[in-house]
């Protein structure tokens, strides 16, 4: 198996992270509904309003054949039904539609800032394993081997060495791993 590419992702800017954030499909869909919610309110209150009617046409008499014009204005009055529990229904679905936006936002603040934690701590550890452990383990094995060759150690030190390489391997390739899921 080959050794995958050890090219870390990098780490946005605080801007670009802003950017994306503002831009994400759950914040888009709650602002959507939001604008939806208060749109209902607006028609609950145009709603209640009284509605007027004009009434303009033509017509025939039958008693006499004639052709005559008639227009005609009609005026609801709200007396008993001014809607307004309709308009406390929208007002309140639309608060809790603005609550729900928060929380989603709240929530995906969170989320990428710990994603933006976890991939600097990664990167970090990819960085310092890169540059300090992997070469101080290679080492260690050479040193090791030679000195095995040499009959200076057993063979118990050279698989211990050898493990330990191993393990550093293993731990740059989880940090990596890490770094890329938390980007």
């Amino acid at each position: 198996a080959a050794a995958p590419e050890d090219r870390v992702p990098p780490a946005l800017a605080p801007v670009d992270l802003e950017r994306r954030v503002a831009q994400a499909p759950v914040l888009l869909r709650g602002r959507a509904e939001v604008e939806r919610r208060e749109a209902l309110v607006r028609l609950a209150r145009a709603e209640a309003m009284p509605a007027t009617a004009l009434q303009v046409g033509t017509g025939t008499l039958i008693e006499n054949g004639q052709r005559v014009n008639h227009v005609g204005l009609s005026v609801t009055v709200p007396i008993f039904d001014r809607n307004q529990g309709n308009i406390e229904e929208a007002r309140v679905r639309s608060l809790q539609a603005r609550q729900a936006l928060s929380a989603s936002e709240l929530a995906l603040r969170s989320a990428v800032e710990q994603a933006h934690a976890r991939l600097v701590a990664a990167r970090a550890e990819k960085e310092l394993s890169q540059q300090t452990i992997l070469p101080e383990a290679d080492r260690a094995l050479d040193a090791t081997t030679r000195g095995y060759e040499l009959g200076k150690f057993s063979f118990l030190e050279v698989l211990d060495a050898q493990r330990t390489l191993f393990a550093a391997r293993a731990q740059s390739l989880r940090s990596l791993a890490e770094a890329y899921q938390a980007a």
